[in-house]
């Protein structure tokens, strides 16, 4: 014969069957993604100054070519 239910039984049925985060977890979940992040932040600043100083050094080429264009078409060099 089966024992009947009570609040008390019912109570710890539905507390096992929860849904969602405890605020641990989430607490957890947050310090592991600012870790991940504040990892990434020099790789992110390194890859930024690198495509700075490759636009720089294509800049300069692209300044040169355009002073040796003008010297072979005026005979001399601007200035």
């Amino acid at each position: 014969m089966p024992l009947p239910m009570t609040r008390l039984s019912t109570y710890r049925m539905t507390s096992r069957c929860r849904h969602g985060l405890a605020l641990a977890e989430v607490l957890v979940l947050a310090i592991l993604l600012a870790g991940v992040l504040l990892l990434c932040i020099p790789y992110l600043l390194r890859q930024r100054e690198a495509a700075r100083r490759a636009r720089c050094e294509f800049n300069l080429q692209r300044l040169a070519e355009a002073a040796l264009a003008y010297e072979g078409l005026q005979g001399s060099f601007p200035g």
